[in-house]
């Protein structure tokens, strides 16, 4: 008996658990043989409980209700990818560990239907648990999640490495979310790391040195631009600045980039070098190099005498030697008779510039 069949459909609303109502008119269709039918539309979107009990015109009933248990799900996932570091250099450098945060909002969401998407030139990172956060309205189980409820995972980029990431999942609804893509990014946490090595390295009295130099300077890092490395030279003579010798352009590629210096001209010199990668990490601070450069031999001049000459009068020879870096041993003068052998005369000394006069 139609008249005797109790409904009872109660739907709980997407976001603030309200009570739904379905489209059903109250009329029976009989279609013979004791065969009802009526036709039930749900199109709010929510979860529905759906019971119907039955009674006969003898008084019979059914033993067990039939009952259902459905949600209706039109909305797609809506996922958002967050990071707790956004200020990186050069638009995609960072030079610490950069933790990204999934957040999908959805009513029918599992984690397992979420395809995570990671390229990394190292090693992947490891991804966290997802966590529920209830919306408002949510029951805490399963059938009770609300649209507004989000889930949420976090994972950690550690080490270096250019990584790009991406999520997309599918409700179990079916809907499916757009492919929602973070900017590629690098983590460097590592600093440069610069090296100069000279040709030569025999240096008398600690910096003084009688052939050219070659000094190469190599910097070991996978981030590096030739403008930041800022190499300064200085160069002086007798006292005067001079002009410094020229920076090779840099060569290399991968991690290992290298430029050269030549030192082939008289001159006192200093070297320093600082670098810092495409990230900000600063290489360690560099020592500053000092030497001199001498290729030019001491001038040395005998007057007032001429060589292999026959002399019957008082002989007085003067001697001058000079030199920009003129040792303080560095002269050594003898006077060796034919008969007497070795003497010591007494002499005036004139000091003039780099060196001494003697008369």
């Amino acid at each position: 008996d139609p008249a005797l069949t109790k409904l009872n459909m109660q739907g709980y609303g997407s976001q603030d658990h309200r009570i739904l109502s379905a489209g059903w008119d109250g009329s029976w269709r009989n279609e013979g043989e004791g065969i009802y039918r009526n036709t039930v539309t749900f199109k709010e979107q929510g979860t529905w409980q759906f019971t119907c009990a039955a009674e006969d015109l003898a008084g019979w009933k059914a033993e067990e209700p039939a009952a259902a248990e459905f949600v209706i799900d039109t909305l797609l996932p809506s996922v958002e990818i967050t990071f707790d570091q956004n200020h990186p250099a050069h638009e995609k450098f960072y030079r610490e560990a950069r933790t990204a945060l999934i957040r999908v909002t959805d009513r029918c969401f599992r984690p397992e239907d979420g395809e995570l998407f990671i390229t990394a030139s190292g090693e992947k990172p490891e991804t966290g648990e997802w966590r529920h956060v209830p919306g408002s309205g949510c029951t805490g189980e399963e059938s009770g999640h609300v649209d507004g409820c989000v889930y949420e995972m976090r994972m950690t980029f550690a080490q270096d490495g250019d990584y790009t990431l991406a999520f997309q999942c599918t409700d179990r609804a079916g809907n499916r979310s757009a492919r929602t893509e973070a900017s590629p990014f690098t983590i460097d946490r590592t600093p440069p790391e610069v090296t100069v090595v000279y040709d030569n390295q025999n240096a008398a009295h600690g910096l003084y040195y009688n052939r050219q130099r070659q000094a190469v300077i190599t910097v070991t890092e996978r981030n590096f631009q030739p403008e930041d490395a800022v190499i300064t030279i200085t160069a002086r003579r007798a006292g005067e600045e001079i002009a410094p010798p020229a920076i090779s352009g840099w060569t290399g590629s991968a991690d290992r980039h290298s430029a050269f210096v030549l030192y082939d001209y008289d001159g006192e010199f200093s070297f320093h070098i600082a670098c810092q990668d495409l990230a900000g990490n600063q290489a360690r601070a560099y020592e500053e190099d000092h030497f001199i450069i001498d290729l030019t031999p001491p001038r040395l001049e005998i007057t007032n005498i001429r060589d292999k000459s026959a002399n019957n009068q008082e002989v007085a020879p003067n001697v001058l030697y000079s030199d920009e870096n003129l040792a303080p041993d560095g002269a050594e003068i003898r006077l060796t008779g034919a008969r007497n052998g070795a003497v010591s005369p007494e002499a005036e000394r004139t000091p003039i510039p780099g060196g001494q006069e003697i008369r």
